[in-house]
């Protein structure tokens, strides 16, 4: 189950000296967006997972009181208790002030004091934020339109709904006295008025006398004294929250909208429109292929009745038996897949049953109600038994076994409900494992190193963890105003975890909370999650709670772990990695085989772990100690300057921003600011407590796409040469080399090793490269704007700082200093530059800016994929070099969160920006032009032509299949200009722009027929859902190829060069091993090809940069191979090449002596890799052999490539043969 793939930092190793590795992407046409997604898309089960709602149409949903009886009391509603369930039944003033009142004090927002409890859950309240928006129709974008308050609707949805609308009357609310005898307003207990808890943490029965007596409350006349909000705040929640059925039916609306094709749906009611032979499921988009469905959902949802009892046992069956379907290549079969014509057995399941009462009538059949075994093997051979206290929630009951909801949800989950699944080793136990907590601080028996996780019975039977690798089904159970007999909370979680209390018995014929606490078990029982919610608002979170953990257990793959490494130059290297189970990440650094440059285990620290405290898998330590959250380091930007991220350091906007709802789609702040900054800190509480934030193995989130950059002394390579002059000369005291570079290098020699991360908790992350501590944490304000902090405390695989950062030594005001420059991928549309030249002495005032599309001139910054580095260039500035960014072609966000660059105006312009190092002002923005295609230009390189330490041009292609060359040389910004150099599409290949995409960055080589640079790199992406597949789209299909393009000077008459102007290289395979042809390139082409068509190595690209040896003109390939289109089998393979840089052909005897593979022979090349140790993007681990020459690839024994090691003035021996 684990996975693991090396990988090295070489962006920042042997070749950046002037040879500049400038990461960039540029903005597409409006035509030619890129498909984009937050998971790696060999890990990314795309998968959408099935939905079956079941919707209370019982007539208690027409009730305008919640629950049936008061709450804390168990007494009626007094003279509201009665059957009256038409939307225009009143609010008598024999009910008492309770039944007119939301809250019992909406002045009062701590969730910890009673007063900010709820009372009629139904009625309005007054809560400061709470914000009654009409439902969402079925495009999820359109609102019901709002409520007028001199004339409100009894039933805003039966008069709005687009099918089928009814009639509705109409209320005054200024002046008709419904409202327990008054016009429009509320009751709140008075000021007063004391509330006191008991040790089971309810009001206690003094408390509930005070609470329960009139005159103790006051009346609030929003009528008379409301302001035009209040007032249309009030009218809105008359018309469409006022019943159970209206509020209902709105928050579904709402929660539903933001789906798509990330999800299936089917539905039923309890009594009507319930579950047949051709009820089907499609993924929830409205088109011919899938029967129109999002409309035919909300058409239904607005149509549902109000009549008829509760037989939610019934229903829940129904749901159960849909999911053991076989109906073959139908969609009344849940497993079939329409776009790939099979059935699917990753396919998950889940089941959101929604009820206002005590189940009743249609009680389950003895098949699912058997649990009275006291063992049973499970279908992925561990046992379940009832003499076992790590399974005691799930069992331990008082009284004889009865029919429950409890029994019937848990028949559904331990049952393989496809066991012809089991039958094929393509499909048996394919349903990704779902483990977020691997604590076992409960019963004491910790995960061993290496351990599968679903091995300890603890967090096998954790219930918040879904281990099933069978078809099954989870159900998330909403008692919509109802409570049980024992309080839910943590501490009656851990008692029936423990053993040390019993489930009450369920009693058929009674309505009681006994049958409220059988629907907790039930959702337990199928490692579901049981909300009740007492008034709309917690309904929408409810269903906004249900929908972020179906879509994170989605996210999930059938690979539990992955890992990614660099590696420094001596005997110890670091790994970065990430577990899919919760989105935790890890940074281990490890002792180094010195034969084949393997990390050892255990690795001697993990800064997850060292940051996190408690125990250590990844390391087998114990009792390691918490950081306190309180001394951490962490830093932003504020707009204008660096501060402390602390809540009373954080600019207005950015507490605004921090206090919204991480739902999009709820407007209402949810004031939780503050404790997001804790918890993003590392404050634990909330993750138990309300606010009840995403829980966490690790404080570290995942580092996926940031390869960790190693930093100690000064490594630029620089010589103090700069041109006569130039800033860097004039500093210089030639005497007494004051203010040099070689100064710079002695002061900073001892400097304090750190590691630089990315990870998806929102901040760049510089660690003690000894220990694991961290020194200090970035937390970029693009994240702010984006809500993307907000969502990290909600769900678990939210994209933030995923980019690998870039570290150079600079000359800037009037001195040396070492800048960190970093990019976020999808995470957002922003660059940011840090002063690390002291790193652990880091403060507010060394981060220097930040630069988006918000800033001047950034507009059309698009997101960041590897989008910026550092050169020097002729106007005397050091800058960063940024491209204009990708834009999506899909929504991004995995939750169905709009996406604003989809629809950006900038999106159809390719450019690169030029900032200023010292102040991040924009320079100038070069635009691309002359090709008829041009979009998402990618990681470009810098090259100086005349060796003074000053680049001249940059190099990059773009996802079209161009190649372009700016020209840097003028000192004046305005001369800059831009060539098209090559173009991978026409001229003999396919004419269509795109299906061979450059998404690497090219790198200069010597090119002996010409004395000019040669640039290689080769063809392919791999960034979305679709790039996954070896079939579907042109890139896919391919052939790709790698190329060597000789490079002209600027406006060569020779640009754009044709693939038939280069000679081809004919590679061929047999087994594992891979040979190439040795043909001449003369001076008179235009350079090499090399396709990639071995015919059983479909859709092979390149997609990892290319390592070149200097010294000997090599250059090494590394190919990715997606394992195929079988979502449910996700992985890839690969190859490594060694080719002559000059020819792509066999290296021959040449500068730097005869090359060879391990084992390699005459025109053999390299090898095929059927292993995940093949990178996704950045660069392949190399590392020198200590005391051999000779490299290795850890991961790959098959490659050892007998050349010198890289290092830091190798690109000199390139200019110096050129």
């Amino acid at each position: 189950m684990n996975a693991t793939a090396l990988l090295d930092s070489a962006r920042t190793s042997a070749w950046i000296g002037a040879l500049c590795l400038l990461a960039g992407v540029a903005a597409p046409t409006g035509a030619a967006t890129v498909d984009l997604y937050p998971t790696p898309p060999d890990l990314t089960s795309t998968v959408a997972p099935n939905l079956m709602l079941t919707f209370d149409d019982s007539g208690s949903m027409g009730r305008n009181f919640m629950g049936d009886q008061r709450p804390y009391s168990g007494a009626g509603w007094g003279a509201t208790d009665q059957q009256d369930t038409s939307s225009s039944a009143a609010y008598p003033s024999g009910g008492g002030p309770y039944l007119c009142a939301g809250v019992i004090d909406p002045r009062v927002t701590d969730p910890a004091n009673p007063r900010s409890w709820a009372m009629n859950g139904a009625y309005y309240n007054a809560t400061a934020g709470v914000d009654y928006q009409p439902p969402l129709l079925a495009d999820g974008v359109t609102k019901m339109p709002n409520a007028t308050f001199t004339a409100a609707w009894d039933n805003g949805i039966i008069r709005n709904r687009p099918s089928n609308p009814g009639s509705s009357t109409t209320r005054n609310l200024g002046s008709d006295t419904r409202f327990c005898g008054n016009a429009a307003g509320y009751y709140r207990l008075k000021t007063g008025v004391a509330l006191t808890l008991d040790t089971d943490g309810r009001i206690d029965a003094a408390s509930r006398t005070r609470l329960f007596t009139a005159n103790n409350w006051e009346w609030v006349n929003i009528a008379s004294s409301g302001t035009a909000a209040e007032k249309q705040n009030f009218a809105n929640w008359y018309s469409y929250y006022h019943t159970r059925h209206l509020a209902a039916k709105t928050a579904l609306s709402r929660a539903f909208a933001p789906f798509d094709d990330n999800i299936r749906v089917a539905w039923q009611n309890i009594n009507s429109n319930q579950i047949g032979t051709n009820t089907a499921i499609y993924k929830f988009r409205d088109n011919a292929t899938n029967n129109n469905v999002r409309t035919r959902f909300y058409n239904w949802l607005f149509d549902s009745p109000v009549s008829g009892g509760t037989p939610n046992q019934a229903a829940t069956v129904r749901a159960g038996e849909f999911f053991r379907r076989s109906t073959g290549a139908r969609d009344t079969n849940p497993y079939w897949d329409r776009d790939l014509n099979r059935e699917l057995s990753c396919r998950q399941n889940f089941h959101i049953n929604m009820s206002d009462g005590f189940w009743n009538g249609g009680t389950s059949t003895t098949t699912t109600n058997d649990r009275t075994p006291a063992t049973r093997t499970l279908p992925d051979g561990r046992t379940y038994s009832t003499s076992e206290t790590q399974s005691s929630i799930f069992w331990h009951e008082n009284g004889p076994d009865a029919r429950s909801m409890a029994d019937i949800a848990f028949h559904y989950w331990a049952t393989d409900l496809r066991p012809d699944f089991a039958n094929n080793e393509r499909t048996r136990l394919k349903v990704p494992p779902y483990i977020p907590d691997k604590s076992t601080s409960l019963f004491g028996t910790p995960l061993a190193t290496g351990e599968d996780p679903r091995d300890n019975k603890e967090i096998y039977w954790n219930p918040a963890n879904d281990p099933a690798s069978w078809p099954h089904l989870v159900q998330y159970m909403i008692g919509f105003g109802i409570s049980g007999t024992i309080p839910n909370n943590a501490n009656t979680y851990e008692r029936l975890r423990r053993g040390l209390l019993a489930w009450p018995e369920t009693v058929a014929g009674t309505d009681d909370g006994r049958k409220v606490d059988d629907i907790w078990h039930a959702a337990i029982n199928s490692r579901g999650e049981f909300f009740a919610a007492s008034n709309p608002n917690e309904l929408v979170s409810a269903l906004g709670a249900i929908i972020s953990n179906i879509i994170a257990r989605r996210g999930s793959s059938t690979a539990l772990s992955a890992t990614m490494a660099i590696l420094t130059s001596g005997t110890q290297g670091f790994s970065a990695g990430y577990d899919t189970t919760d989105w935790s990440g890890t940074l281990t650094k490890s002792d180094l085989d010195p034969t084949t440059g393997e990390p050892e285990t255990p690795p001697l620290w993990d800064a997850g772990c060292v940051l996190t405290g408690g125990n250590c898998v990844s390391t087998g330590q114990a009792n390691l100690p918490v950081t306190n959250p309180a001394d951490r380091n962490i830093y932003t930007w504020n707009g204008s300057a660096g501060v402390a991220f602390r809540w009373a350091n954080l600019s207005a906007a950015q507490r605004t921003a921090l206090n919204k709802h991480p739902n999009p789609s709820i407007t209402t702040p949810d004031n939780h600011g503050s404790q997001r900054v804790d918890y993003l800190r590392g404050v634990r509480t909330g993750e138990t407590a309300s606010p009840f934030f995403r829980r966490r193995s690790s404080v570290l989130g995942a580092i996926v796409n940031s390869q960790p950059v190693y930093v100690s002394g000064p490594t630029g390579g620089w010589e103090d040469s700069f041109p006569p002059g130039s800033p860097e000369a004039a500093a210089a005291d030639p005497a007494t080399g004051a203010g040099s570079y070689a100064e710079f290098i002695a002061n900073y020699r001892d400097r304090a090793p750190t590691v630089y991360a990315g990870a998806n908790d929102g901040m760049l992350h510089a660690f003690n490269a000894v220990n694991g501590a961290e020194r200090f944490a970035y937390v970029p304000n693009v994240l702010f704007e984006t809500g993307k902090l907000n969502q990290t405390t909600d769900k678990p695989n939210v994209v933030t700082v995923d980019d690998m950062p870039v570290v150079q030594d600079v000359f800037i005001n009037g001195q040396w200093r070492s800048v960190l420059v970093g990019s976020l991928r999808l995470g957002g549309r922003g660059i940011f530059a840090l002063d690390v030249t002291e790193p652990d002495s880091f403060s507010a005032a060394n981060v220097l800016w930040e630069f988006s599309n918000h800033s001047p001139g950034g507009e059309v910054l698009g997101y960041t994929y590897g989008s910026a580095n550092i050169a020097r260039l002729n106007n005397g500035k050091w800058v960063v070099l940024v491209s204009s960014g990708y834009y999506p072609s899909l929504n991004t966000d995995p939750y169905g969160f709009p996406d604003p660059a989809r629809l950006d105006a900038n999106a159809n312009r390719t450019s690169l920006l030029v900032l200023d190092l010292e102040t991040g002002a924009l320079i100038r923005e070069i635009r691309t032009s002359g090709a008829t295609t041009t979009y998402a230009l990618s990681t470009p390189a810098g090259y100086d032509l005349n060796g003074d330490q000053v680049d001249d041009i940059a190099v990059a292609g773009d996802l079209a299949g161009n190649l372009w060359r700016f020209d840097l040389s003028s000192p004046d910004p305005e001369a800059w200009s831009v060539d098209l150099m090559f173009r991978t599409y026409g001229s003999g290949n396919p004419n269509d722009p795109g299906r061979q995409p450059i998404s690497v960055m090219p790198v200069a080589m010597r090119d002996f027929a010409t004395s000019r640079p040669i640039w290689i790199f080769g063809t392919g992406k791999y960034l979305g859902k679709d790039d996954r597949s070896n079939e579907g789209t042109p890139s896919n299909e391919g052939p790709q190829a790698f190329y060597g393009i000789r490079d002209y000077g600027t406006g060569a008459s020779q640009y754009p060069i044709g693939a038939d102007q280069l000679v081809a290289q004919t590679l061929t395979q047999d087994g594992d091993v891979r040979s190439i042809t040795t043909n001449a390139v003369p001076a008179s082409n235009r350079g090499w090809k090399i396709p990639l068509t071995i015919a059983t190595e479909r859709s092979e690209r390149n997609v990892i940069g290319i390592t070149p040896l200097y010294s000997s003109n090599r250059a090494v390939l590394t190919t990715l191979i997606p394992k195929g289109d079988d979502p449910c089998d996700p992985g890839r393979r690969g190859s490594v090449m060694v080719v002559d840089a000059a020819t792509g052909g066999v290296p021959g005897n040449g500068y730097g002596g005869m090359p060879s593979l391990s084992g390699a022979q005459s025109n053999e090349i390299g090898v095929v890799v059927n292993s995940v140790a093949i990178p996704i993007s950045g660069y392949p681990s190399l590392v020198s052999r200590l005391g051999a020459a000779g490299i290795v690839m850890p991961g790959i024994p098959e490659v050892q490539i007998p050349d010198a090691p890289n290092y830091r003035g190798a690109w000199r021996e390139l200019l110096d043969l050129l």
